[in-house]
């Protein structure tokens, strides 16, 4: 029986592997007949027929043949399980989440990322319409862009806020993209809710350096190192009568001075050159006053200057204030040298007067007289104190007071202040008197003006005696300080009515006197004022230790003059 030759068996598989690929189905052949040769072939039939033992060998080879393409298709099914489980953990535990929703919003495929973003169990989310997930106010721009989505071709996204946040909303941005006119698209989705959260925060920051910018009433002005505004505050815009926004993007000159080029003294540009602070006082005729104006460099991450933030604060009553309080200046400097020349001169002629009264004899002795001659001496010789205290404090805030500093002997600056106050003592029967703790020789020294430690004395001593019911006593003391001695301790001491903690400060400061001192002398509470003045001008200090009831101590110290 003739048959015809084939290039191997009509199996569907054969024909399908050697019409679909010739060199795969070769390379199989091979490898097939090798096996077979291996194993040896099955002789079942006779060997005489020809035609059946070729049969035999080519059924032979096929079936190896097959037995190899199942092992092919085992190990590519395993290696397609190995990729699927790999994709299906991508795809599952991304950090992306990832869903496929058909056109009414359905979700059809979802992963782990986007179930657990949504909150809801994966298996639950299935079917179920993404926007129920939303938030009321994000269902609508979601709807929007899922129509927009599967009407365009390209890539589309919004941000939504899920639904559920208790503490804080939790923002999400979703991104899809599908083939036109296709029934589902694939969308991702990112947790965006810290960036929006940093972004509400620097928006409020924003807002409130905003209010605080416009809050301040100085003039202030952003200007970059071209001459050429950034930003102005509410104050400077309302000045220059035009909205903020109208001055961005102009040169400062043109808006702040109406000039074509920055003026002469402009501290911008001192500043954008070396990179320091710069100031100036100017007056400004288009802000109608005279300004204080300074200028801070602004630097970039590599310190060059790359803007000035300008600061004008406006002057102009501070300058009208100042000019008046100059011009009553010199009318009180002009009113005070005026009175105490006058003063001065009646109070010279009144001494003379009454030494004229006191040098006449009458027969018998008048007591009525020599009292009042008495008191009259008093009251010019009180009135002789403040003329000197008013002349001083005038001298001292002027700045005309100018120390004569040479050695000095206190023992004997406090002997004279007390024989010229004696009287004024044994008028209120009080003891007054000296104390000094230096040994026998020559009584030391300090370095002081003679005249002003005169004042003080005689202001401290004086206050005393005012402030001592009669029958008290003062006692003034001049004592060496540190071993060897360094400094002088003076100190006056009274049993007079004290001075309360709360007052020791006040009487300090001037023009004030205590409740209980208004009862006891007349007086305008400039003293200490001037005691603390002077004393300050020697570098010292006026210490007061004082208990209502019980007295005070006054003390001071100077240092002892060294001979170079």
């Amino acid at each position: 029986m003739t048959r015809k030759t084939h290039d191997g068996p009509k199996t569907p598989h054969g024909a399908a592997i050697r019409h679909a690929a010739p060199l795969a189905a070769e390379q199989l052949r091979r490898r097939a007949e090798s096996r077979l040769r291996r194993h040896g072939a099955r002789a079942d039939l006779p060997g005489t027929q020809t035609e059946a033992r070729k049969l035999l060998h080519e059924l032979q080879v096929h079936q190896i043949e097959l037995e190899l393409q199942n092992e092919e298709l085992s190990q590519a099914r395993a290696r397609a399980e190995a990729l699927l489980k790999r994709y299906a953990d991508l795809y599952d535990f991304a950090p992306t989440g990832y869903a496929t929703i058909g056109r009414d919003g359905t979700i059809r495929q979802i992963n782990l990322t986007a179930a657990s973003l949504l909150g809801i169990e994966r298996s639950r989310l299935v079917g179920r319409r993404l926007d129920l997930s939303l938030a009321p106010s994000s269902q609508p721009v979601f709807a929007a862009f899922l129509k927009k989505t599967f009407a365009s071709a390209g890539p589309e996204s919004c941000e939504a806020v899920l639904l559920g946040s208790r503490t804080a909303p939790r923002f999400v941005r979703i991104t899809a993209g599908a083939a036109r006119g296709a029934e589902e698209c694939r969308i991702a989705m990112e947790d965006i809710t810290d960036r929006r959260l940093a972004e509400q925060a620097a928006s409020r920051a924003n807002a409130e350096w905003q209010r605080t910018f416009d809050t301040v009433p100085d003039l202030i002005a952003i200007i970059d190192n071209r001459q050429r505004i950034t930003r102005v505050n509410k104050a400077l815009a309302d000045r220059l009568g035009v909205p903020p926004e109208q001055c961005v993007g102009r040169p400062c000159h043109e808006v702040l001075h109406g000039l074509d080029q920055p003026p002469p003294y402009c501290p911008h540009a001192l500043t954008c050159a070396d990179g320091k602070e710069h100031a100036v006082e100017t007056h400004e005729a288009r802000l109608m006053g005279d300004f204080s104006i300074s200028v801070s460099s602004i630097k970039d991450e590599r310190g060059a200057v790359v803007g000035c933030v300008h600061v004008a604060r406006d002057v102009t009553e501070s300058k009208r204030a100042q000019t008046q309080l100059q011009e009553a200046g010199k009318m009180r400097s002009g009113l005070i040298s005026l009175i105490n020349h006058e003063y001065a001169n009646a109070l010279t002629n009144m001494k003379l007067a009454l030494t004229l009264i006191q040098g006449e004899e009458t027969t018998p002795p008048d007591g009525a007289r020599s009292h009042a001659c008495e008191v009259l001496e008093r009251s010019i010789e009180n009135l002789r104190g403040y003329t000197t205290n008013f002349l001083n404090l005038h001298r001292l805030e002027s700045g005309k007071f100018e120390l004569n500093l040479r050695p000095t002997t206190v023992r004997d600056v406090v002997s004279n202040a007390l024989v010229s106050l004696r009287p004024l003592a044994q008028a209120k029967e009080l003891r007054i008197s000296l104390q000094t703790g230096f040994p026998d020789g020559p009584p030391a020294a300090v370095r002081a003006d003679p005249e002003c430690l005169s004042v003080i004395i005689n202001n401290l001593v004086t206050n005393a005696i005012k402030y001592t019911s009669p029958g008290g006593a003062v006692t003034v003391s001049v004592d060496p300080e540190g071993k060897p001695a360094s400094e002088i301790l003076v100190s006056v001491q009274d049993n007079g009515i004290g001075i309360s903690k709360d007052e020791l400060e006040r009487i300090k400061s001037g023009f004030y006197r205590t409740p209980k001192s208004r009862g006891l002398a007349r007086g305008f509470g400039v003293g200490l004022m001037i005691v603390n003045q002077l004393l300050e001008k020697h570098g010292s200090r006026l210490d007061i230790a004082s208990e209502p009831g019980k007295g005070s101590r006054f003390s001071f110290r100077l240092p002892i003059w060294q001979e170079n």
